[in-house]
């Protein structure tokens, strides 16, 4: 196709908004440059708008903006479409165990169903930045719930550290109650089909949630989906995430040495590999009654694909509906411009078909 050049935008095309640390804090931003005397190049989204390119200069304690690219072509948000946070509370009434970000389509549009969308890591977090395919399932008519969990990042360590140990648990109670938070914030009604949306750890939830609360979703998509930790112990380039995240922190394991996964010795003990198949997906497979697409990269080597074809095979000989688009050469990310575009075809017609 063609290739089209933003040119720069003119001196007076300067932003209204964000004048202010309350005003930034309703967007995305990354920084990407300083000068060091005051001006920085910062890139700004949101959940509905792409990415932009602007200069910040800060000046008497007062905020210029000005914008220096747009995106080609640009794409306005939907009308009328909505977007906020929403506070996770915890066990204890003053304790939040993270902030989740909620999308809904305008008032007037029939909102078809509810896309919940957990991130990866599982350390790292979901902010309120723009994707295209959450945009996508927007313009589609679902509601879409991006949700941070225990574990997640940004709300402080005692939080992050809650979830080593107790994967499988922890982050998927926060994520039943994100999406039960979250239709109540936007005022959706509970009897709409929703579906869950997930890579790497995020899948790991997505087969989770399905064989823990068998009749909650009407579609699952995964991809490259932790599935059996104890296969993937030793398959994965990082063995390591497998004994912190299912074990605890370091200093746990060492006072379990029967675990023997603490200091990376191998094969692990018969003590460990029944604790790594109680945290796996794969324990809860006969409860799975959800529809399940599995789109999976051949060269992952984080996530080997024997996890998404194990729970393939697993879920097939349960006679459950399981759809697998394996894709040679692609790693993690699945990240191949073609790639990209299969799986989110892929997605699009399995949302339709099975919402």
């Amino acid at each position: 196709g063609e290739t089209s050049v933003v040119p720069p935008c003119d001196d007076n095309d300067v932003l209204a908004a964000p004048k202010n640390s309350d005003d930034l804090a309703q967007c995305e931003s990354s920084l990407l440059a300083s000068d060091g005397d005051g001006t920085w190049i910062v890139r700004l989204s949101d959940p509905l708008s792409p990415p932009i390119l602007a200069k910040l200069t800060l000046d008497d304690a007062s905020w210029t903006w000005q914008i220096l690219t747009k995106p080609s072509p640009d794409v306005p948000p939907p009308k009328g479409a909505y977007w906020g946070c929403i506070s996770l509370p915890g066990e204890e009434e003053s304790l939040v165990v993270g902030s989740s970000v909620v999308l809904r389509p305008a008032a007037d549009v029939e909102v078809k169903g509810v896309i919940l969308l957990p991130h990866g890591g599982p350390h790292t977090t979901s902010t309120a930045q723009f994707f295209a395919s959450t945009r996508l399932f927007l313009e589609m008519g679902y509601a879409v719930i991006l949700a941070n969990y225990r574990g997640s990042l940004g709300f402080g360590r005692q939080l992050q550290m809650q979830l080593p140990g107790n994967v499988g648990r922890l982050d998927v109670r926060d994520c039943v109650a994100a999406l039960e938070s979250g239709m109540k914030k936007m005022d959706i009604d509970d009897a709409l089909p929703k579906a869950i949306f997930g890579g790497s750890h995020g899948g790991f939830l997505g087969a989770h949630l399905v064989g823990q609360h068998a009749d909650l979703f009407k579609a699952a998509i995964l991809r490259n989906p932790v599935t059996n930790l104890v296969s993937m112990a030793s398959t994965t380039d990082i063995p390591d995430w497998c004994c912190v995240e299912a074990f605890g922190k370091p200093a746990d394991v060492e006072q379990q040495p029967s675990a023997r996964m603490g200091d990376g010795s191998f094969p692990p003990s018969p003590e460990a590999l029944a604790r790594l198949h109680e945290v796996s997906p794969i324990a809860h497979v006969d409860n799975v009654k959800t529809p399940i697409l599995l789109l999976l990269g051949s060269g992952d080597e984080r996530v080997p694909v024997e996890q998404g074809l194990q729970y393939r095979r697993a879920l097939a000989m349960r006679g459950q509906d399981v759809e697998t688009y394996q894709y040679d050469g692609e790693g993690h990310s699945l990240a191949k411009p073609q790639t990209e575009f299969e799986c989110l075809s892929h997605t699009i017609r399995f949302l339709d078909e099975k919402m």
